[in-house]
C-alpha cells in the first residue's frame, strides 16, 4: 500500500482574493507597515497553495491511454460524445 502524503488544501476564496489586492493597492498608494507585510505574504502563500492544490487535483484525474481507442458502436448513444484527440492554439491567449 502507497503512502499518501497529507496535504493541507486551501480554498481560494473571493474574500482571500479581495484582501490581497486590498493590501496591494495599500502598498503601491502609502506602503504597509511590518504587520501587514507578513500578513500580505502569508495570503499570497495561502493563494499559491491553493493553486497548486488545483493542479494537483486536476493531474490526478487525468487517465494516460497508450492503445488505440476502441471502434464505435453502431449505434452510439447521442447523448454521449466521444473525443479521441484535442488540439489548443494558444496563441490568441499570449498577447
Amino acid at each position: 500500500m502507497k503512502a499518501v502524503e497529507e496535504r493541507e488544501t486551501f480554498m481560494i476564496t473571493k474574500e482571500l482574493i479581495a484582501r490581497i489586492n486590498e493590501l496591494s493597492r495599500k502598498q503601491r498608494s502609502t506602503g504597509l507597515t511590518e504587520e501587514e507585510k507578513k500578513e500580505q505574504a502569508n495570503l499570497r502563500e495561502i493563494y499559491l497553495e491553493g493553486i497548486r492544490g488545483q493542479m494537483r487535483q486536476m493531474l490526478d484525474n487525468i487517465e494516460v491511454v497508450d492503445a488505440p481507442a476502441p471502434a464505435m458502436p453502431q449505434n452510439p448513444d447521442p447523448k454521449i460524445t466521444h473525443i479521441n484527440e484535442v488540439a489548443i492554439n494558444l496563441r490568441p491567449y499570449l498577447h
